[in-house]
């Protein structure tokens, strides 16, 4: 997540802006880091089913003469996210 992201959802959440050190108002440092580790395992997951899926799709298509590698991962995206993922993450899912 991004931090304008975890900002947002926050603020959204009942958090307040405190004023920091160097006068900015922004969250505390630890919100960010607890959101951070809060995702963390959540996106390790998502890569781990992404790979086992890709890993079973690809037995299958291969099975079958049609393997389309850069399609399969934009349907596959669109069918679990209902969108297009971000372009690099997309290289990263790939490799």
């Amino acid at each position: 997540m991004h931090r304008e992201q975890i900002k947002a959802m926050a603020l959204a959440n009942g958090f307040k802006l405190k004023q920091q050190p160097d006068g900015s108002e922004d969250l505390n440092p630890y919100v960010y880091e607890f959101a951070d580790a809060l995702v963390e395992p959540l996106q390790a997951e998502l890569e781990r089913l992404q790979h086992l899926l890709l890993e079973k799709f690809k037995e299958w298509q291969i099975d079958s003469g049609e393997w389309d590698e850069v399609e399969w991962l934009e349907r596959v995206q669109v069918t679990l996210f209902g969108k297009e993922q971000p372009e690099e993450q997309a290289k990263e899912v790939q490799s």
